[in-house]
């Protein structure tokens, strides 16, 4: 039989005993356990799912032609709390109020942190009334979820209703925001897990909202959460929510207290990145006031000096004047002589390095083709015989500087 994990999305084959219940070694997590011989995947075979107790990990009967079914828990309509969890929200400042209106309740369950079943308090999923979902908290922040079913956004049948939402990294933010009447408020189903699949199935609910003010942990883990959710949900619309020197909301409202709505009002928008400031500027602009423009870096050309000075810490590439070579023109490159017309982006041409004085090969970073040229051409033979054709405004290196052709012959003219 092929089983799926739910969480790599892997298959597996197992073969199964014919029993009703059966255990397994868990294919996620049992050999990085130093248990490795601890079966902790639970199977059903009337059901044709499992789950592990160790990883939470889920498993189902693999079919290649039928949608994932999920689980549905049934909803056993408790609505009270013990006295140790009403005592536990009150050292939250959460009221019972706040508690009903989320239909938070008591129960006992089985938790694999303990392996066995202990007092726990019970969050329940809904979308339109309709049971999706629980997540268990016990003692010593150990968590459960229903094995196989759907993770959804708690308190998603909000996005609804509002076009501006807040989004928290688990149900105790949650309520705290509900507690000051931001009823606009979800939490993510597994805290700052980076697996998001929930987004895939509640995508859809986000589509009227204009404004996501992302209230994650202030912690590395939150953070990685936060910059998740607003790549995934668009910066565009996203507010980065601060708790100041506080972890998280909950945190925040205890140390506070009736302060607590000021976390929104200052929410930030999400930078954009490149955006420079008036006061990113400030003092060059100052500075620029009272000195006006300075002089940059000279190269030593006096003709280039006269006409443009260079910041230090900028790659400027200076080509040749335009239309200065006809496309005929010889070119020596490292693959031997080319025309200039047959030069492209990448290849290695020979030229001078006027800082160690000799010749080098040196790549092409960009061709640039341009217009006919109007110049008058020169034809000049060099002393070895070689022919070139070249305008008037070209520039030529004499050994000392460079000059262009109209400029040379004038002053041979001169003598």
């Amino acid at each position: 039989m092929k089983i799926q994990s739910s969480n790599t999305k892997k298959i597996f084959i197992f073969e199964p005993n014919g029993k009703e219940h059966e255990r397994y070694l868990c294919p996620e997590c049992s050999h990085t356990r130093k248990k490795r011989t601890d079966k902790c995947l639970s199977w059903d075979n009337k059901l044709k799912r499992g789950y592990c107790h160790n990883c939470l990990t889920a498993f189902f009967e693999y079919s290649p032609h039928e949608m994932r079914q999920y689980f549905v828990p049934e909803w056993k309509n408790k609505t009270q709390l013990t006295d140790k969890a009403v005592r536990y929200f009150e050292g939250r400042m959460i009221s019972q109020k706040t508690l009903n209106r989320m239909r938070v309740y008591s129960d006992t369950e089985f938790m694999p942190q303990f392996n066995k079943e202990i007092e726990v308090i019970c969050f329940p999923y809904f979308i339109s009334g309709k049971l999706i979902n629980i997540k268990y908290r016990g003692p010593n922040k150990s968590f459960k979820m229903v094995s196989g079913a759907e993770l959804i956004l708690w308190n998603i049948d909000c996005l609804n209703e509002y076009n501006e939402i807040i989004i928290t990294e688990g149900e105790i933010d949650t309520l705290t925001f509900i507690e000051h009447e931001f009823y606009n408020t979800v939490s993510v189903p597994n805290g700052a897990n980076k697996n998001l699949e929930y987004l895939d199935s509640c995508i859809d609910f986000f589509k009227d909202i204009k404004k996501i003010y992302i209230a994650t942990d202030q912690d590395t883990k939150g953070i990685e959460l936060r910059d998740e959710l607003i790549r995934r949900l668009g910066a565009e619309r996203c507010w980065i929510v601060s708790f100041k020197d506080c972890k998280d909301a909950n945190d925040y409202y205890y140390r506070y207290g009736s302060d607590f709505k000021d976390v929104i009002q200052d929410a930030k928008p999400v930078p954009i990145k490149g955006i420079i400031g008036v006061n990113n500027l400030y003092v060059d602009i100052i500075e620029l006031y009272h000195q006006g423009i300075q002089r940059g870096k000279e190269i030593g050309f006096e003709r280039i000096d006269e006409c443009i000075t260079w910041e230090l810490g900028r790659l400027a590439i200076v080509t040749g004047i335009p239309s200065c070579f006809t496309k005929e023109q010889l070119i020596h490159t490292s693959l031997g002589v080319k025309k200039i017309s047959e030069i492209n982006s990448g290849d290695s041409v020979l030229s001078y390095n006027h800082e160690k004085k000799y010749n080098e090969y040196k790549k092409v970073i960009k061709r640039q083709n341009f217009k006919k040229h109007t110049d008058k051409l020169y034809k000049i033979t060099l002393k070895d015989g070689t022919l070139i054709k070249v305008t008037e405004s070209h520039r030529v290196f004499t050994g000392t500087e460079y000059l262009q052709i109209k400029d040379i012959l004038l002053s041979l003219q001169e003598k």
